[in-house]
């Protein structure tokens, strides 16, 4: 088997796992330059990037260096988990079985999920015994795994879409 073939098997990284890498290794490349890097956060969007760099470079040490040797490694870590991670191109036949795997899974895991309704069913309510089993199975060995090879398959087949991976979007009503 090659690597596309196993890759069902593996666990694949979400899109943004995999972008929150690649910027960890640009971050960690900048280390190696010598270089600052900009936090890039969603809630700071507003100032301007070269006034923050600035204030941040004032209480930089030029006497202080960083171990290279280390930050390579940390590099060359972080790709080997982003290349193991990422989803690989597959044939046509090996994805069309993906598929079919995928739909047998949605099928049983939303046949076996707990629904959205029993979730607000208190201790005193009749329906509560319903949600607790519910929850068991949800919990259960066999379950778990089904839920992890479809995350993995819908990685693989729809790997630009965060929402595709998502098991509550598959929760009943």
């Amino acid at each position: 088997m090659n690597r596309a073939q196993t890759s069902a098997t593996l666990n694949l990284l979400s899109m943004k796992d995999r972008e929150r890498l690649k910027r960890q290794i640009e971050f960690h490349k900048r280390r190696l330059q010598g270089g600052l890097m900009v936090p890039q956060f969603k809630h700071i969007r507003e100032g301007n990037p070269d006034q923050m760099l600035k204030r941040y470079n004032q209480f930089i040490d030029p006497n202080v260096s960083e171990d290279s040797t280390e930050i390579i490694q940390r590099i060359k870590k972080m790709q080997r988990v982003l290349e193991k991670g990422s989803p690989q191109s597959v044939s046509p036949y090996i994805k069309r079985k993906m598929e079919q795997q995928a739909i047998k899974d949605k099928e049983f895991l939303q046949k076996n999920m707990c629904p959205k309704t029993l979730f607000s069913a208190k201790e005193k309510d009749p329906e509560f015994r319903k949600a607790v089993e519910a929850c068991n199975v949800e919990n259960s060995v066999a379950y778990k795994s089904v839920a992890k090879r479809y995350k993995n398959t819908m990685r693989q087949l729809d790997p630009d879409n965060p929402e595709a991976s998502n098991l509550e979007a598959l929760r009943p009503n």
